[in-house]
Order: structure tokens, then sequence, then C-alpha cells
């Protein structure tokens, strides 16, 4: 099954805190520090300050979303939903609550916690009407319960939220994929380009579409697109490959596999094993 869906990079918001005094002036510090660690993919350091800061505020909502936001892309879910529930009951602006009520929903989704998930993004929808992720990942959840024309529909309304949203496009192109309906998937890789210039997945569907259909020409532009933009991406590397086996240009074929195994790709091996002197 093909989806993907998105989670928004946290941003730091402006500090309020109504009475500053040396703890609260420290505790920003290292809020400031970690977001530095944070950026410099430091995850060790970016949870000490987090730690340390919570120990001088530990009502501090801020902390919790980006301890959240830490955890969830180290892939310790379980840990992120805590410091979200954190964050909901120490925040103090429920008009401003609709992205942690997000964030919650992504790390439910990827434990397949799907009602959960589902109960977060109706919150969020009903203080942001407009929160088009939410329906991206609504959409998502469908797609998993094999309900694509609900799914459909999610992905229609966050177009209607933003019409240049390239996300809602691809997403839709990944159901009629999958449905084989492949015109309709056409249409929509195509916007989703349109919108999103380096949008390497979307000419990834592309390719291997152009791929099925034989249209060799059209897939390597495709593909010498993608290495314009990103001269490491093995899977184009992969179907430039494949197309030059294709048209037996086994040499071409080759080098093409040879720089998709020095950048990662376990199946470019095998295919030089196999093929290639």
């Amino acid at each position: 099954m093909k989806y993907i869906f998105i989670i928004l990079i946290f941003h730091l918001m402006p500090f309020v805190i109504k009475s500053q005094n040396k703890d609260s002036l420290l505790m920003i510090q290292k809020i400031e520090e970690a977001k530095i660690k944070y950026d410099q993919k430091n995850i060790e350091q970016t949870e000490k300050l987090l730690n340390e800061a919570e120990k001088l505020f530990p009502k501090y909502t801020l902390i919790y979303q980006i301890r959240g936001l830490l955890y969830y892309e180290i892939g310790n879910y379980n840990q992120s939903i805590l410091d979200y529930d954190k964050a909901i009951v120490f925040s103090t602006d429920n008009n401003k609550i609709d992205d942690i009520y997000y964030k919650r929903a992504v790390s439910y989704f990827r434990l397949q916690n799907f009602e959960k998930a589902k109960q977060d993004l109706q919150k969020t929808i009903q203080i942001n009407t407009n929160h088009k992720e939410a329906y991206i990942i609504i959409g998502a959840i469908f797609q998993e319960q094999n309900q694509d024309k609900k799914a459909i529909e999610m992905y229609e309304k966050a177009i209607q939220i933003d019409k240049n949203f390239a996300m809602a496009y691809y997403n839709l192109a990944c159901v009629y994929d999958n449905q084989k309906k492949i015109k309709k998937a056409l249409d929509n890789i195509n916007q989703a380009i349109v919108h999103k210039q380096k949008y390497t997945e979307a000419y990834l569907m592309r390719i291997e579409i152009y791929y099925q259909q034989k249209k060799y020409e059209l897939a390597l532009k495709d593909i010498d697109m993608v290495l314009s933009y990103f001269p490491q991406q093995f899977q184009s590397l992969e179907w430039q490959a494949m197309i030059y086996w294709k048209q037996k240009q086994k040499q071409k074929a080759c080098e093409s596999w040879k720089k998709a195994a020095q950048n990662g790709s376990i199946d470019a091996e095998n295919h030089i094993k196999k093929n290639c002197n």
C-alpha cells in the first residue's frame, strides 16, 4: 500500500513568562540551547537540556512540545505521547492547542492506535477547521482500513483548504495507483510535482508508472530531474539501471547499479553480483 503523510517540524514559539526570575531565565536559556542541539541532531544533549528545563519549570508546555517531537523523531512514540499529554494539560491557550493534538495523533498512528489517533484529529479539526495536515492523517487511517472512498474524501478536503498542497495530491495519487487507476494517479502526481518542484517521492511514483508503461524515455527524464536535485538518490539510480538493462545497455546499467550500491542500495549490490562482471 502506498501512502505518505507528514508531521510539521516544530518551531520555537516566543517565550512568554509573566514573572521572570533567575530560574525562568535559565530555563529559557536551556530550551534555546536544546533547540540548537536538536538542529544539530545531538539527541542526547537535547534530551538532557530539556530534562533540566523541566526541573526548573515542570509546567511549561513548550518543554514537552519539543521533547515530544524529539521522542517522535527517534521512534519512541509512547514517550512522545506522554510528553504531548503534559503539553496539553499545561497549555494555557486552548485556541493554540490544535497542533499538539495533531502531533499526538501522529504518534498514535505510528503505534497503529487508529481510534486514539482519530479522536485527537477530531479535536484538532474542532479547534482549527483548516488544519489540512489533520485531514491527511485521517485519510491515511482510512487507507489502512481499506476505505479508499473515505480516504479520497479526506485528501480532497485538504486540497479544498489549500489548492497548492502537494502532499494531498500525492496521497490521492497513491490511492488511485493502488486501485490501478493509472490515469487518475498520473493526473494527481503531476499536480503534486507542479506544486512542489523537488518532490522526490512523487517523481519516483511517476517513474515507476512510466516504467510499467514502457515509456522509458519519460522515466529517464524524471530520473535525470531527481538526480539533478539529489545526486545520491539511490532509488532513482536503481530505476535508471533497470531501464538501461531493458534497453540492453549493460555497461550503463552496471554503472548505475554501482552508484546506487555506493549510496546504500542492497538490491543494487545483488544486481551487480548477478549481472555485472
